[in-house]
């Protein structure tokens, strides 16, 4: 981050706060920000509205025959296969 945090910044940083806790550094950013901008505090406020609604819609039930080979296939590739989506998730969408 520069010095000055604009709002595409802060944005990107409540973007990235829903998939992971920010650090004290990066909320003491937004929480300054948002304090100042009613533009951002409106843009929080409408991704808070999102997360419920969103959390409220159910996820479509797997086929059962896809949801058992799935499950043994992770079963049977062990701890490193979780270790391996983990590590390609955090590389995707960062740590």
């Amino acid at each position: 981050m520069t010095t000055r945090t604009g709002c595409g910044d802060v944005e990107r940083l409540m973007l990235a706060g829903e998939d992971r806790e920010l650090s004290p550094e990066e909320r003491r950013l937004v929480e300054g920000h948002l304090h100042g901008c009613g533009r951002c505090r409106g843009y929080a406020a409408d991704r808070a509205v999102i997360r419920k609604e969103s959390a409220a819609i159910p996820w479509p039930a797997l086929p059962g025959e896809v949801d058992r080979r799935t499950r043994r296939a992770v079963l049977e590739a062990g701890p490193a296969v979780l270790r391996t989506a983990r590590a390609r998730r955090e590389a995707l969408w960062g740590a």
